[in-house]
């Protein structure tokens, strides 16, 4: 499957997931199903982070794939914001990665307590397009991985 694009036909028109996506980065946050599914699964999902994340000395390398506008990184950071956390994020959209980027600069986990946010939104390394087919070209391993 590698290298064939994702399309979905529309109004006549074969649009690809990333043009898709794309639309919907800026109504993303504004969806029902944010609230109806995907928030109380971002709370099972730190839930269960929190029999993994324990040790305070330790750096945690996460990554996000699919990470959209940055909700379950945001969340991670709330909720584990005294651990060493080197949080990447991957989304095939280029909008949904601008839209985390603006989400997580204007969280209030960006404040002065929280150093970690702006390193995340000014490391090119830390947000990045990539689509899933590409993992292999991560050089980096993690020690949690959500998707």
């Amino acid at each position: 499957m590698k290298g064939i694009k994702k399309l979905t036909y529309e109004r006549g028109i074969f649009l690809s997931n990333s043009t898709i996506w794309n639309f919907w980065a800026k109504r993303y946050e504004n969806l029902w199903v944010q609230k109806v599914s995907l928030a109380p699964t971002r709370v099972k999902v730190i839930e269960e982070l929190r029999e993994i994340i324990t040790e305070k000395d330790k750096v945690y390398r996460i990554l996000d794939i699919g990470c959209g506008t940055g909700q379950l990184i945001l969340d991670i950071k709330r909720s584990f914001n005294e651990f060493d956390l080197e949080i990447h994020g991957i989304d095939f959209s280029e909008k949904m990665i601008e839209s985390a980027k603006e989400n997580l600069k204007a969280s209030e986990v960006s404040s002065k307590e929280n150093p970690e946010i702006k390193k995340i939104c000014d490391d090119e390394s830390l947000l990045n397009v990539m689509d899933t087919a590409d993992l292999n070209k991560i050089q980096k391993k993690f020690d949690i991985i959500t998707c």
